[in-house]
Formats: C-alpha cells, structure tokens, sequence
C-alpha cells in the first residue's frame, strides 16, 4: 500500500471525530472506457465536511479523496463537491478538484503527479442518514504538463453515511 494512500485514510480518520460529515466507500473499475488498457478494479473513500453553502435543494462543501486501484495506482486529493436533490429520495452529485497521482508498477501513466478530478453521479437516499449511487470520473492533468494526457475514468457503486 503506497504511503500517500496510508497519509489520506489517516488523516481522514483523525478528522471524523472533530467534525461532522460524511463518508462515502466505492468500488468500482478504473479505466473503465478502455483508453490505455489497465483496467482494473478500484476502491475508493471519501470524507466530506457539512455543507459549507445551502440552498433550497442543493448543498456544497469540501472534502477529501483517497483512491486506489488493483495496478496499485493511488489518487489522494481535495476538492469541492455538490449535490442537488431532484426530490425526497433521488439526487445527483459532483465534484471537481486536484491532487496527487501516483501510477503503479502495471499502472495507468497520466503524464504527471498532478491531476484533476472531476466526478458526477445519480443516486437515493437510504433511510435516515444513507445514500447509495453511481457515478462516473475522470482525472486528467488538464495539459499543465508537457507529458502524455490520456485521462482515465472510473465508475463506481457508491455508499454514503451521514454522521
């Protein structure tokens, strides 16, 4: 397990004492389209602080990311994240934001340690404080770099907890 991953569930578990949020388990397949053929299977874990702006039906804050998958490619990253309810039980969800990028020994080079993430999913609420969902991302360097820039996706089955 890379140290950049073991820093972000570390750091995202000291965190969860002092402030409320949510938590958020996927699992999923990164490079799920196929572009530089090293599919495999992902997992992911996501702490999102309470909403720092509300609106009627919509919410959005900050939060953390770590990713990682079965090359031992490893995401950890920030950003901003949304969510809009289309209703009592149904939503949908994004997120966009940067971090570090490290490819694994059979991973997916993404021509930098830098990327962007970018997120965007469907999904409903379980019960008081759970929600399931789908969703789909993509990380790219945004051609900040000089090295090669294939993107990557992954989708994800997604479980959320309030707390």
């Amino acid at each position: 397990m890379s140290k950049a991953l073991v820093l972000a569930a570390g750091l995202s578990v000291a965190m969860t004492p002092a402030f409320a949020g949510e938590i958020i388990f996927g699992v999923g397949v990164d490079d799920a389209l196929s572009r530089t053929n090293s599919s495999a299977g992902a997992f992911t874990f996501e702490y999102h602080l309470d909403p720092a702006w509300e609106g009627r039906n919509w919410t959005a804050g900050w939060g953390t990311v770590a990713q990682f998958d079965g090359d031992n490619d490893v995401f950890v990253g920030v950003n901003i994240q949304g969510r809009y309810d289309l209703g009592e039980r149904w939503f949908v969800e994004g997120a966009f934001g940067p971090g570090y990028y490290d490819a694994g020994s059979n991973g997916t080079e993404l021509g930098s340690d830098f990327q962007f993430r970018s997120l965007i999913g469907v999904g409903a609420y379980v019960g008081e404080a759970s929600q399931i969902s789908i969703a789909i991302e993509h990380k790219s360097h945004g051609n900040l770099s000089d090295g090669p820039n294939p993107g990557v996706e992954t989708v994800s089955l997604r479980y959320g907890r309030r707390f």
